[in-house]
């Protein structure tokens, strides 16, 4: 599970070079899930799709793999870099490419909240005049403004197409674990074992939502996996004023679990524990989203910007 020969076709305008990696080896097998229409499918590491296998008795290592390349533009141009990939024998198993572009062109030419830029600047160790968080990120151990709301302000690059701006706050969310739709499976009694799990939280970080109201947490919505939603979006009009978040992230958390045996008591076991970050912040953070259309590349992509609201002590 492997990169090899990566290389660029044209090195005067794009240089590149293997980035992070990190390779996991293990011998287990996935398991193997079966979908509402009958199909059988394994959940892919690293991210929430769901590759489709022949039958339930189809074998599929669990090892995995996550690499990136880091490519690096000399000057404007477009470049073709490829790579061959090689399985956890090593053995060659295939080969790719992918056709870079470089350009001094910046899909957002400039993002402004109230008149204050979110982006830093384009000089490394300069920072702009009127970046949001000029001072802050050296004088105070948060980043923030103590503006409650402003315009906000999408300025697209000349080959750039601007599709939607969504603005993002974080929510108050009250979850137990008998609303999981496979709460029967880790609940449940048999003539030698009872098995007990119990989780409630009340958190503004990552939880589970049935986005689309199907029954279950197994699916991508909108870029958005059901399984740890944070932000909750909402479309926005440019120049327009928005209003900022008024949560910080926290987690309060009490769960336990239990299993008692009928005939052997001292295989009997629990355990328990408790998370309280309620008071571990005192910015509230929203999340700009901006999503634009590179009509040079031909490809949506999406920005974030995360604003931070300086809020008393929750």
């Amino acid at each position: 599970m492997e990169i090899r020969n990566i290389k660029s076709s044209n090195k005067k305008v794009i240089q590149a070079r293997l980035g992070n990696t990190s390779v996991n080896k293990t011998t287990f097998i996935k398991d193997i899930n079966k979908d509402d229409k009958g199909f059988y499918y394994v959940a892919d590491n690293g991210s929430d799709e769901q590759i489709y296998v022949p039958s339930a008795d189809t074998k599929v290592n669990a090892s995995y793999a996550r690499i990136s390349i880091r490519v690096f533009g000399k000057k404007a141009g477009k470049s073709v870099v490829s790579f061959d990939i090689y399985d956890i024998n090593g053995a060659k198993t295939g080969s790719a490419k992918v056709t870079v572009v470089s350009t001094k062109d910046k899909d957002i030419e400039s993002i402004t909240f109230a008149g204050k830029s979110l982006e830093q600047g384009d000089t490394i160790g300069k920072t702009d005049n009127k970046y949001i968080y000029k001072g802050k990120d050296i004088n105070t151990f948060y980043e923030y403004t103590t503006k409650k709301a402003g315009k906000l302000k999408v300025k697209a690059g000349k080959n750039t197409k601007l599709v939607r701006i969504q603005v993002g706050v974080l929510e108050k969310y009250t979850w137990n674990n008998t609303m999981d739709p496979d709460y029967g499976e880790y609940n449940y009694s048999t003539a030698d074992r009872t098995n007990t799990n119990t989780t409630a939280y009340e958190t503004t970080e990552n939880h589970p939502v049935d986005l689309n109201g199907d029954g279950d947490y197994d699916d991508v919505i909108d870029g958005m996996s059901e399984r740890g939603v944070k932000f909750r979006y909402k479309t926005v009009k440019n120049n327009k004023k928005i209003t900022l978040g008024k949560l910080p992230e926290y987690r309060n958390e009490n769960s336990s679990r239990s299993a008692t045996y009928t005939a052997n008591a001292d295989m009997n076991a629990s355990e328990s524990t408790t998370i309280n970050t309620l008071s571990g912040e005192n910015v509230a953070p929203t999340m700009i989203k901006v999503t634009v259309y590179n009509k040079v590349d031909k490809e949506y992509t999406d920005y974030y910007y995360v604003i931070n609201k300086r809020i008393k002590k929750y």
